[in-house]
């Protein structure tokens, strides 16, 4: 894998990640979940305009676009395990 070709899946991983941890947290700590809550999150969730807007600035789709959706559930996870843990006091 080329050093270009790396730094792209990083930074595709790590937008994801952050982007899935906002959600998590959202989600996790709402009162109300409104249909509005739930679209945005549905919209935010949705890796295919991101990968969609990588290719309109020009960039060749690689593998490593495929990190972003990877990141999404790794930074839901992460924020969701916390949220339970910080729940039942672990």
């Amino acid at each position: 894998m080329s050093g270009s070709v790396f730094v792209i899946g990083l930074g595709c991983w790590c937008l994801g990640a952050v982007i899935g941890g906002i959600v998590a947290h959202y989600i996790a700590n709402v009162r109300e979940f409104t249909l509005r809550g739930m679209t945005a999150t549905v919209a935010v969730l949705g890796g295919a305009g991101v990968i969609g807007v990588f290719q309109l600035m020009g960039t060749p789709p690689t593998t490593a676009f495929w990190m972003y959706p990877v990141g999404l559930l790794v930074g839901l996870g992460m924020v969701a395990s916390w949220n339970v843990r910080d729940q039942t006091g672990g």
